[in-house]
């Protein structure tokens, strides 16, 4: 260190008796540059001037080329009284100035003379674009087109318009004002090209360039004089020292980050692994000592497939190689085996580190312990599959009960039936009119339950095969499933729906259904209300199905309103409900329909009275294409 700082002062003071001894050099030089940069705006104003003198009738920012009036006569007086410029030992190039300075004026006066015109053509301009809109007459037409085109259409003769604009006869004050203005456009126009043309012949664009390339070869040469030998010495002096201290700088730098990174990479929760190119352990973490139970001494030297677990294929190591030999960063999870046996699950990401050839020196693995979130997720997996287990049993209770309140009916004509044939077997009695009839009974009544069954049999699909179905039908479905149950406790069921088409799973629809209505009975048992009514609603937009239901149960108190699709929640008795009805729909509509369902408290009117109740809305997409279907 004390060798660096040495070094250093010898630098620095070689580098401060270089700059002193240059430093009225300096002051010279500065000024040969404020000159040169006189002289570039002086070239820039003309520009100005020249654009301005091309822009014809549209330019309207005479206030800059005001402004650049002054600023050239601004600049010529601090060239002229400039030190430097007087001690000029060239007397070209204050003679070739001079006779730029009187072009300068010359311009100046012409540019002035467009500018004092401009003010009356951009009023006459304006003028014509407003009678424009008032005059109907094609000649007149034809002659604003061609003013208007004079900027940008150079075929347009001149001559011609202006033959067009004396010779025209003029029918109102409108076309006289017209014409008018018109005169004193083209009288404008035809004066601009004779002072473009004085400008032209100036050539004072050519003139101030040449003296630009002249003063600036002057300029360097002197420059160049001044400078060469000192400034090399003091470049490569000063350069070199500040080289020097950056790269002390940056070997600091590096070696602090180097410290931090060591130490939080050693105290990271991720597990982190550097293999060599040949899939050599140079480094592990705390967290690697941790979860795998091997410590770092036990591991260096090895390869990670120390870990392996047996339980992945070879083919997925041999894509893994494959992938990060080549350069490329893979990511994945590994299934390994941890000292004491035990099976541990690891998301990673390894990258490979590349020299300046671009080869692969090294391998950094990060890895994050999943072991947990692995064990987490079988359990909700088999959380879930029992309740949707639990759900299918009482949807099956469901369909029993539906399936026994429907054969009753058939099940005791059939009996009567066949007690009638044989009470007149008995009694001599049966004749074939009567036989005919019993047996008729017997059959329609047989018929109507096979017709039950051809209802309910396709309730429980088991195959989950996804099917194009119409929603108004599946409620129908539903409705003959349960309908009975609805039917005796005299409620009203209102339905809007219209031909609707959806893929999915008809059944799984189904019950969702009946979850939802489910709840609601119950709500009506639960509250004396003597009108009875649940409203289904369905249509679809913009390529989602919207499906509603609402009933007039008298609604859920807030605190629990949230906690409805919750698992095994509910407000009935324990020996009444399990709680699981309204979250199965939850799961069906989002995870098997990958739609969205809420809930809320409704007030509304139906035939003029008040109800109120509870309004579940379902929003489904219309084609579930490219969804996996979510099995239990």
């Amino acid at each position: 260190m004390k060798k660096s700082i040495l070094i250093s002062l010898f630098f620095f003071l070689i580098v401060g008796m270089l700059m002193y001894n240059t430093l009225n050099a300096n002051k010279k030089i500065d000024n040969f540059f404020l000159l040169y940069k006189k002289i570039a705006t002086l070239v820039s104003l003309n520009k100005d001037f020249d654009i301005f003198m091309s822009s014809k009738i549209n330019y309207n920012n005479f206030d800059l080329i005001q402004n650049n009036i002054y600023a050239i006569s601004t600049n010529v007086n601090e060239i002229e009284n400039n030190e430097l410029f007087k001690q000029l030992d060239t007397p070209l190039l204050k003679q070739s100035f001079f006779t730029i300075q009187k072009d300068l004026e010359k311009k100046v006066e012409l540019v002035n003379r467009v500018v004092s015109k401009s003010a009356v053509l951009n009023n006459s301009y304006r003028y014509i674009q407003k009678l424009n809109n008032d005059i109907d007459n094609k000649k007149l037409l034809h002659i604003y087109n061609s003013i208007i085109g004079l900027d940008y259409n150079p075929e347009i003769e001149l001559d011609s318009l202006n033959k067009d604009v004396n010779t025209f006869k003029t029918s109102n004050k409108a076309e006289e004002i017209f014409i008018a203005h018109a005169k004193i456009i083209l009288l404008y126009y035809s004066e601009f090209n004779k002072l473009k043309e004085a400008s032209l012949f100036l050539g004072l664009a050519e003139k101030l360039n040449l003296y630009e390339e002249n003063f600036a070869s002057y300029s360097n040469y002197i420059i160049n004089s001044l400078q060469n030998v000192v400034w090399f010495l003091m470049t490569i002096l000063f350069f070199a020292l500040l080289a020097f201290l950056y790269y002390i700088h940056l070997l600091t730098l590096k070696k602090t980050e180097l410290i931090r990174f060591k130490k939080a990479v050693q105290n990271s929760d991720n597990i982190v692994v550097i293999t060599d190119k040949e899939y050599k352990i140079k480094y592990v973490n705390k967290s690697f000592e941790k979860v795998t139970g091997y410590t770092k001494n036990e591991v260096l030297g090895n390869t990670p497939s120390m870990l392996k677990s047996y339980q992945q294929p070879n083919s997925f190591y041999e894509e893994l190689k494959k992938t990060i030999s080549s350069g490329q960063q893979w990511q994945g999870e590994f299934i390994n085996k941890n000292k004491d046996g035990r099976i541990s699950f690891e998301k990673a990401s390894i990258t490979p580190i590349l020299n300046e050839k671009g080869e692969v020196t090294e391998y950094l693995a990060i890895k994050l312990d999943i072991t947990k979130e692995k064990k987490t997720q079988e359990l909700l997996k088999e959380k879930e599959h029992i309740l949707s287990q639990q759900s299918k049993m009482i949807a099956m209770r469901e369909m029993l009960e539906s399936i026994a309140h429907q054969w009753r009916q058939p099940l005791s004509t059939i009996s009567t039936a066949a007690s009638g044939l044989k009470l007149n077997k008995e009694f001599d009695t049966l004749n074939d009119e009567k036989f005919a009839e019993f047996v008729d009974v017997i059959m329609d009544n047989t018929l109507g339950l096979s017709t039950t069954i051809d209802n309910f049999k396709n309730y429980f699909n088991t195959k989950n095969e996804k099917t194009i179905f119409d929603i108004g039908k599946t409620v129908q479905k539903m409705l003959d499933l349960i309908g009975y149950r609805l039917y005796d406790d005299k409620i009203e069921v209102i339905r809007d729906i219209s031909e609707i088409k959806l893929e999915g799973l008809e059944n799984e629809l189904m019950q969702s259904l009946v979850n939802i209505l489910n709840n609601s009975q119950e709500a009506f048992h639960k509250n004396s209300i003597d009108k009875k009514y649940i409203f289904i609603d369905a249509y679809e937009k913009d390529k989602n199905i919207f499906l509603s239901i609402k009933d007039n149960a008298g609604g859920i108190p807030k605190d629990i309103l949230e906690h409805v699709f919750e698992p095994y929640f509910t407000t009935k008795h324990q020996s009444n409900g399990t709680g699981i009805g309204l979250y199965m729909t939850y799961e069906i509509i989002v995870k098997h329909f990958m739609g969205s369902i809420g809930i809320k408290n409704v007030n509304y009117k139906y035939k003029g009275e008040k109800q109120k109740g509870i309004k579940i809305d379902i929003q489904i997409p219309q084609s579930l294409h490219n969804i996996d279907v979510i099995h239990d």
